[in-house]
């Protein structure tokens, strides 16, 4: 999960380079409300953990999924979210990204949001859907990305 945070910190600045044409500000607003939120998430989760750190984990028990929902976690859902929202307005909006890309962000984004409902179960089926809407939304801006590439390149 670090490393998708990395790569979420890319694919954030890259579609501000692709929707600030659209609406600046708001553009602006989401990328730093997604760096934030993968700010806060690579700090919810340590990146290296020494064995014995994790021996620690299993004898407490109760402790990575303390780790695992605490503050910065939630913190970090919540504005990554709301930054796929704004993204995924833009994207209705621009001309550069399909209809289905937009319409695909923006559910999976509201879908995202239901990963904070305190009963596990539903936060498991919300975030179940927002994975999956997640990887459908990545796969339409990567073709996006990589025509406006060879655009660029022409």
């Amino acid at each position: 999960m670090p490393i998708i945070s990395l790569i979420y910190i890319f694919q954030a600045m890259a579609l501000y380079a692709a929707l600030k044409h659209v609406n600046e500000s708001y553009a602006l607003i989401a990328l730093v409300l997604g760096l934030m939120g993968a700010s806060f998430f690579m700090l919810s989760r340590p990146l290296l953990e020494s064995d014995a750190v994790r021996v620690q984990y299993l004898a407490a028990g109760e402790t990575l999924p303390a780790v695992f929902d605490g503050t910065a976690w939630a913190l970090s859902q919540v504005l990554i979210n709301l930054a796929g929202v704004i993204f995924a307005v833009l994207k209705l909006r621009s001309t550069v990204f399909t209809r289905a890309t937009g319409i695909i962000g923006l559910t999976t984004s509201l879908v995202g949001f239901g990963i904070l409902i305190p009963v596990t179960a539903f936060a498991g089926l919300f975030g179940l859907g927002a994975t999956i809407g997640s990887i459908a939304w990545d796969i339409l801006m990567a073709q996006t990305f990589y025509r406006l590439g060879w655009q660029s390149g022409s």
